[in-house]
């Protein structure tokens, strides 16, 4: 039988995130698909694991099988974890590629085995982790409150996602201050053309919002109410902004 290690602080972190997106049966999941790549995993005794041994592909039928999924529901759960970095991963037609880094950590450190590949793997991780800038997630939920405390009628955001948690660290980073983000919801919500009021269809909303130059443009005025019927019926005609 095949095991790793499982730590006790394994449901924090980018983990901690996937719970949050997808509740206990999304981080099931997870485990469920790193058990079905550990299992693949075959070395001559003595041999060390390296990343390039951490490449795996499996077909749509295993994975919905081994993970209890739909196939509606298949790359939703594959985007997320992606997203978070827990995985990399791409579709080939029925085949489903696998890059998983993270399954080297987990594998028994203490082991000889795994004392081999540590002086050469633990360098790439370190440095990954180092270059990867981390964010609070307190800073996610600023933006995420801020919208829906001063974003007038404009609809409301539901859940904070693993792809909106990333666009609001991205924003935040870019501009960590709240007046100013305030400031950009209440533009939003106060502008004519944002609110559908200038007979257009298209309202704004929170990933409006976090999208990279939305704030920008709002802060410089793009967006501000004319007085001239000449822009208003001008705004009519572009739809959705891009």
């Amino acid at each position: 039988m095949k095991f790793f290690k499982h730590f006790v602080d394994s449901d924090q972190g980018s983990l901690g995130e996937l719970m949050n997106d997808l509740g206990v049966e999304g981080y099931g999941r997870y485990w469920l698909l790193t058990s079905l790549c550990v299992a693949t995993l075959e070395k001559p005794r003595g041999e060390a694991f390296t990343e390039d041994d951490m490449k795996f592909t499996f077909n749509e039928r295993q994975l919905r099988e081994k993970l209890r999924i739909k196939s509606v529901n298949l790359r939703n759960f594959l985007e997320i974890c992606s997203e978070l970095a827990l995985f990399q991963w791409e579709q080939n037609g029925n085949k489903f590629n696998f890059y998983f880094p993270n399954i080297l950590k987990s594998m028994d450190r203490d082991s000889k085995r795994a004392r081999t590949v540590r002086a050469t793997t633990a360098p790439k991780i370190k440095n990954k982790i180092k270059n990867k800038i981390y964010t609070k997630e307190s800073d996610c939920d600023v933006l995420f409150e801020i919208w829906n405390k001063h974003s007038g009628t404009l609809p409301k955001a539901e859940l904070l996602t693993a792809k909106r948690r990333k666009h609001a660290k991205e924003r935040w980073r870019e501009k960590p201050d709240l007046d100013y983000w305030v400031l950009i919801a209440e533009k939003l919500a106060a502008s004519d053309f944002c609110t559908g009021q200038t007979g257009g269809t298209w309202i704004a909303d929170f990933d409006f919002m976090l999208k990279p130059d939305t704030h920008v443009k709002v802060f410089e005025g793009r967006y501000d109410n004319r007085n001239s019927s000449h822009a208003n019926s001008h705004l009519c005609l572009i739809g959705e902004p891009r």
